[in-house]
């Protein structure tokens, strides 16, 4: 209940400052009450800034107001914090010292005490919501519970980090998502028919085709050493590799770096059918003691073919190659 009873004592309202676009409304009923009467009163104004403005003049001699309701409504397009003041003959005591949102309304009844009312009409009670965004202060238990406002805030931050985390406004159907530095990355989708694979540094996913076909040739006459690099694009698990010289002998093979086998087979008379796991390439020259062995280093981008030369072969050895990532 509040109760002004002396000529001296009247209600007041002030802001912590200027307002933005407009002056915050205020209306205020109450009842005067003699040994006789009962006269009921009004009165409405609004503020002024950090100047105190009367809401509930002092009452006449003789004569208790008791004040029954009283509200502030912030028509301004910023938040403001309201003062209400008890004025005793220019000693000022603070009632009731609030912060308002845009649209809410600090409301007094008699009987009820003082609420927020926020601008669906739903009720604040004292410092139970916050509207500060989320920070350190919110890790643990409270009692104060983050407003619409805040929770937009801090759901749309954690959405639209730039390449750290989601960033829904530029998802499209078939996306991934995968950890990267602690947080969410978006993962674009692939091209048709490509697959996923893991990108080279080890750190991240990629989608890629995931094969290679070509091919290579060898001067059998050169000298034992390594071949030019093969680039097929990515490092490859395993290669598939057909070599030979025309109408003289052909070889299949598979290579990774450390593992390999081939079949070879050779129209020479001397040469047979037979197979190796030290090599994976073959090229026989004139006959079966004059060839050249082969085998591969897998590299970032490819391979690189190293090759061995027996006596003395003659001609040019064709490799066509299938690479799997």
């Amino acid at each position: 209940m509040l109760i002004l009873d002396a000529t001296t004592k009247s209600l007041e309202v002030r802001l912590a400052g200027a307002v933005s676009a407009n002056q915050l409304p205020v209306t205020a009923y109450y009842t005067d009450i003699t040994t006789t009467l009962y006269t009921p009163g009004s009165n409405d104004t609004q503020s002024n800034g950090a100047t105190a403005v009367t809401i509930v003049a002092a009452p006449a001699a003789s004569t208790q107001r008791h004040v029954e309701s009283i509200s502030v409504y912030n028509a301004d397009t910023a938040a403001a914090t309201v003062t209400i003041q008890l004025n005793n003959n220019s000693t000022l005591r603070i009632i009731t010292k609030v912060t308002l949102q845009a649209a809410e309304q600090l409301f007094y009844e008699d009987g009820m005490g003082w609420q927020i009312i926020d601008a669906n009409g739903a009720v604040i009670r004292g410092t139970n919501v916050s509207d500060t965004a989320y920070a350190s202060s919110w890790d643990g238990i409270t009692t104060i519970a983050p407003s619409k406002n805040a929770v937009y805030d801090q759901m749309l931050l954690q959405m639209l980090k730039n390449g750290s985390n989601l960033a829904i406004g530029s998802d499209a159907d078939g996306d991934m998502y995968y950890r990267a530095s602690s947080a969410l990355a978006r993962l674009a989708k692939g091209a048709a028919n490509y697959k996923l694979f893991m990108n080279a540094g080890e750190t991240a996913p990629e989608w890629a085709a995931g094969i290679a076909c070509g091919s290579f040739t060898r001067d059998l006459g050169t000298t034992s050493g390594d071949g030019a690099a093969v680039s097929c694009g990515f490092l490859p698990n395993i290669v598939i590799l057909f070599s030979g010289v025309h109408t003289i002998n052909n070889c299949f093979g598979f290579d990774n770096g450390a593992t390999r086998i081939c079949m070879m087979d050779s129209v020479v008379a001397t040469a047979l059918l037979g197979f190796s796991n030290s090599y994976s390439m073959l090229f026989f020259g004139d006959n079966s003691t004059k060839f050249v062995s082969g085998k591969i280093t897998l590299g970032v981008d490819g391979f690189t073919p190293t090759y061995t030369r027996e006596s003395t072969p003659t001609g040019t050895g064709t490799c066509y190659y299938i690479a799997l990532r």
